[in-house]
């Protein structure tokens, strides 16, 4: 929930009863025009469980689906789903694989296809072609990621000073930011020392396959999770898997982990030709979870539907790579009224020249930024010393103004620089610097 009152406790009273909300008030923490919401865990007992011999390990799973009826980010059509894993157990765990599994079933289920988009982090079944239902515009289905678990590793996300293989704040310097969004009203956490894991496989299977089928012992689910082997611990080799093929490049250089990473509309890369009643899971792992902590997994499941199968997927790529920068500007649009005026986000980073210039003490420095990120404004003397630190935060996209009050600084030139980075794995690096004069 939003604490608006700041007390840690869910209290929402109309404060100033005005019969509308206010920042300073309490309010479910709710995204997108419908929010549904379930926890389940695994206390099942062992002989009622689908893979029987394993004991409840004490995980638990609160689980949010949100939706908009919106046209400009493409978000119609999309369902998200937040995973919240917690560990309920009296043990840390060490190893945790998670995967998002799905059966999709496009109109006539024993005619598709899967494949895996690298781009946008999505895993996607389509038809072969004419569909008894859909005919011969069958839509494609993608699952893809928004934000994965955040990890701290030593020595890649934070320098561990003390040696202890934990980040301490405080006494460890962190070299990257984890992000965890939480809609328009709640804002997104940034933890330091930490990065977003990206999916790490994307497993396709048949249905009845002996080696590659449903997995029928938790050994097989274990193997299709870490990636790139059959049911039986066999490693998959692109060159001679007998449900694809490898079209225009080495075959011995595509990666195994993620399985028909090729584009069916170009034909190229390593290509799914079995068609099927298919599976497919992307995966995230290994991780750590302490007793008590819990984890956030972010995704999204969306179809779109163009002139043929395979444009189909071509346009949902597309589709895929709008809705990431919409949930990484923090769903900036849930207002659906065709009254509405239209926002329009920028499309690209631009630095602007600071007004008045020169100035004397204090100027204007704006900049815009197509989709949210890690923004710093700084600015520099002539020496390359740094003189002040204007902005250090999460910003969503859109228009951005900060004012920079010289007053203490003497009269000459001074530089400032925004630099953009990238976050949740979708954001690229981005860095402008621009000339600035104080005259005295």
């Amino acid at each position: 929930f939003y604490d608006g009152d700041g007390d840690g406790i869910y209290t929402p009273v109309d404060l100033n009863n005005n019969g509308m909300w206010d920042p300073d008030e309490d309010r479910p923490g709710l995204i997108g025009n419908e929010t549904v919401f379930t926890v389940f865990n695994d206390a099942v007992p062992t002989n009622l469980r689908r893979f029987t011999g394993v004991q409840p390990q004490g995980v638990e799973i609160q689980q949010t689906a949100f939706a908009f009826s919106n046209e400009e980010y493409s978000l119609n059509n999309t369902v998200f789903v937040r995973y919240r894993i917690v560990n309920k157990s009296m043990n840390d765990w060490d190893s945790i694989y998670f995967s998002t599994a799905v059966d999709p079933d496009i109109g006539d289920y024993t005619d598709d296809l899967s494949g895996y988009d690298s781009v946008s982090n999505s895993g996607y079944a389509y038809n072969e072609g004419n569909d008894q239902i859909w005919g011969s515009t069958p839509p494609a289905f993608f699952q893809t990621l928004i934000q994965g678990p955040e990890v701290f590793i030593p020595g890649e996300t934070f320098i561990d000073v003390n040696g202890n293989g934990i980040y301490d704040p405080g006494i460890d310097t962190a070299i990257d930011t984890a992000y965890n969004i939480r809609g328009s009203i709640m804002g997104i956490d940034t933890i330091p020392g930490a990065k977003n894991l990206l999916p790490t496989s994307f497993t396709n299977y048949h249905s009845s396959d002996p080696l590659h089928g449903d997995p029928n012992f938790v050994n097989e689910l274990r193997l299709y999770q870490i990636g790139g082997r059959k049911n039986n611990g066999e490693l998959i080799d692109p060159c001679t898997w007998p449900y694809g093929t490898v079209i225009g490049v080495d075959c011995n250089l595509v990666n195994p982990l993620f399985m028909y990473s090729g584009d069916p509309e170009t034909q190229i890369g390593w290509l799914h030709t079995q068609q099927t009643d298919v599976r497919q899971l992307q995966s995230f792992g290994p991780f750590e979870l302490k007793q008590g902590e819990h984890k956030d997994i972010l995704s999204a499941y969306l179809v779109g539907r163009n002139t043929s199968a395979v444009n189909s997927v071509t346009v949902t790529k597309q589709k895929a790579l709008e809705i990431i920068q919409a949930a990484w500007s923090n769903f900036p649009v849930t207002i659906v009224s065709a009254k509405d005026e239209e926002i329009n986000l920028p499309d690209e980073f631009i630095l602007y020249q600071n007004y008045p210039n020169p100035f004397n003490p204090s100027t204007k420095i704006s900049w815009q930024t197509p989709a949210g990120s890690h923004q710093t404004i700084k600015v520099f003397d002539v020496l390359g010393r740094e003189v002040a630190t204007l902005v250090d935060e999460y910003r969503n996209a859109g228009y951005h103004e900060v004012e920079f009050n010289a007053a203490h600084l003497a009269s000459g030139i001074y530089f400032y620089q925004l630099k953009a980075l990238p976050i949740g794995g979708h954001v690229g690096n981005y860095i402008s610097t621009k000339k600035m004069t104080l005259i005295k």
